[in-house]
């Protein structure tokens, strides 16, 4: 995963905020040459009963893809093992909670120490422990 040649989507799940499974449904594209800043691009969502996909400008530019095949997000979580945690979409298809109406956030990250962006890579010029992340960002904008 690289920087501004770089486009990720990620699906955020779980029963509650604390478990999000966000790293199991996570992906990039990056483009062969040059980077978003050149043109314009089309970033599309398709959602249906059977998977959600991410892609940028055609289907082939695949960033993420999660199928609802059987195995619901329960499982997929590693919660079924758990027999403290009661499942909240139990007698549901395997694409709950994506079974129902919700609002959807989109939006356009540039930074952060949340490992969202990993160290070392896209020329990123802060690490994730730095307690002064926001100024190494300032400082290297030239």
């Amino acid at each position: 995963e690289g920087g501004v040649d770089t486009a990720t989507s990620t699906l955020h799940w779980g029963p509650w905020a604390a478990e999000d499974q966000w790293p199991k449904t996570h992906g990039s594209y990056s483009l062969p040459d040059g980077d978003f800043g050149d043109d314009f691009h089309t970033f599309v969502m398709e959602w249906s009963k059977d998977e959600l996909i991410t892609y940028v400008d055609k289907p082939e530019n695949v960033m993420l893809n999660v199928k609802w095949n059987g195995t619901g997000h329960w499982e997929n979580g590693g919660w079924d093992n758990n027999p403290r945690m009661k499942n909240p979409w139990e007698g549901r298809g395997s694409n709950a909670p994506f079974d129902q109406k919700f609002f959807m956030i989109m939006n356009v990250a540039v930074g952060g120490t949340n490992t969202y962006f990993p160290d070392g890579k896209g020329g990123k010029p802060w690490t994730n422990a730095n307690q002064h992340a926001i100024n190494a960002f300032w400082q290297a904008k030239d």
